[in-house]
């Protein structure tokens, strides 16, 4: 079965030269795009890369101020409701129910998708969009009151390491306990260490594996 998916936008547009970059890994079509927003050029060429490995490819129509158009279509098969059970991939959620999370995210949708995956395991979830709002939520909160941070890496205003090191800095006990851990697409050697020496207890690359998160949750909450 094939299914087509488009998907189109009446934003800013792309002239022919812009176009021609969006599928290059950390390319971006406007240098200012990283600074404003943040990202790493990376989302396209993912998308295009698993779109690919399912045997479709993606294509782009666009034009300066008038928006864009990307579809793509794959092959589907259809899964009927007589598997065998033992077949199934049973996903591991634990039990987080009395503990706290933050979320710092600058990407609303991506926050909205961790919510979502998160939510069957009990745990609460509160939300930062930038490093000066997590700093100030966790300041502002009880000691104890988080469990551990979720930290995005590359945001405007104050990056993850930048915001890590101004909680440890903190003078209060759980500055220093907290789990923290880093979000981001830059999975590279370098990176991780970047982010252990800010002050950051682990890594998880973008995309999110969702069960790497369960089990980290459930290695760092649950002992």
């Amino acid at each position: 079965m094939s299914v087509t998916f488009v998907i189109a936008d009446n934003g800013i547009g792309m002239t022919n030269e812009q176009i021609s970059k969006l599928f290059i890994a950390f390319e971006q079509t406007d240098s200012n795009i990283s600074a404003r927003f943040g990202g790493t050029g990376l989302g396209l060429a993912i998308s295009h890369s698993l779109v690919s490995k399912m045997g479709g490819f993606i294509t782009v129509q666009s034009q300066p101020e008038r928006g864009s158009l990307f579809s793509f279509t794959i092959n589907m098969e259809k899964v009927g409701t007589d598997q065998n059970p033992e077949e199934q991939k049973t996903e591991f959620i634990p039990d987080l129910k009395g503990r706290r999370i933050l979320i710092v995210e600058d990407i609303k949708i991506n926050r909205l998708i961790l919510l979502e995956l998160l939510a069957d395991t009990g745990i609460e979830m509160e939300e930062a969009e930038d490093g000066d709002l997590a700093v100030q939520k966790f300041s502002d909160s009880p000691e104890g009151y988080y469990d551990l941070i979720f930290m995005d890496v590359q945001m405007p205003s104050l990056d993850g390491y930048e915001a890590t090191r101004r909680i440890r800095a903190l003078d209060r006990k759980d500055a220093a306990s907290v789990s923290i851990i880093a979000m981001t697409a830059n999975a590279y050697r370098e990176d991780v260490e970047a982010a252990l020496q800010s002050g950051m207890n682990g890594h998880i690359a973008k995309p999110i594996d969702i069960d790497s998160v369960m089990r980290i949750l459930d290695k760092t909450l649950n002992g």
